[in-house]
Order: C-alpha cells, then structure tokens, then sequence
C-alpha cells in the first residue's frame, strides 16, 4: 500500500463512491452483495509498487462483474466479467489518484450509454 504520504484504501475507495454517486450510479454497502448475489458489482483492482520516494508504478483495474447464462447450457449461471478496463503507469499519488478518476469516467460513460439502450 501506499498509505504514508499517500491515499489509504479507504480514501479512494471513498473518492471512487463519490464519483459514481455523482454520476448516476446506486453505490451499495459490501454486505448487500451477500444478500443479493445476483446484483452486479464494480470490482476496482489497484496494485502499487513504490520505487522511488513518492514515486510509483501502479496497475489499475476496473470491471463489471454480472450474473450470466450460458446461451447453449442455460442451467449453467456465474458471476462473470461482462465489461472491463485497465491500465499500467508510473508516477506519484496525484497520478494515480487522477487514473483512477479516468476510468471511473469511463465506466459511467459506458454505463449511461448501455442504459440508454435498455
């Protein structure tokens, strides 16, 4: 982690809510999850090695994770990555915070746009 002289978990995961409240996007509590399996969730996968003082290469991931069947065995159903994206750079917190910030805006464009075809 990076949490000394950068964001903690909790602080990104915090900005991250924050932007999909803002865009249009229900953010449930974890536990919800267990209680209704079949709701789709983001996962958000970030990875970080420090390599200078307050310099990082990081890794950032963001997908879609739905409940599907499969077309030609419709008995068979599992929790499935159905969109995702993801990127590798370097740089300090701010960069990293600024990434993650990207691909949140990307999701919630696909999203909208997904939404306006159901």
């Amino acid at each position: 982690g990076f949490s000394r002289g950068g964001p903690t978990q909790a602080a990104l995961q915090t900005m991250t809510e924050s932007l999909l409240q803002k865009g249009g996007v229900t953010v449930l509590p974890q536990t919800d999850e267990e209680e209704n399996p079949l709701s789709p969730s983001l996962c958000i996968e970030i990875a970080v090695v420090k390599r200078k003082a307050s310099f990082y290469t990081y890794f950032i991931r963001e997908s879609l994770i739905q409940h599907v069947t499969v077309t030609r065995e419709e008995s068979v159903s599992l929790k499935a990555p159905t969109w995702s994206i993801g990127l590798i750079g370097e740089g300090n917190v701010e960069m990293i915070q600024r990434d993650l910030k990207k691909l949140v805006e990307v999701f919630l464009k696909d999203f909208h746009k997904a939404q306006k075809k159901n």
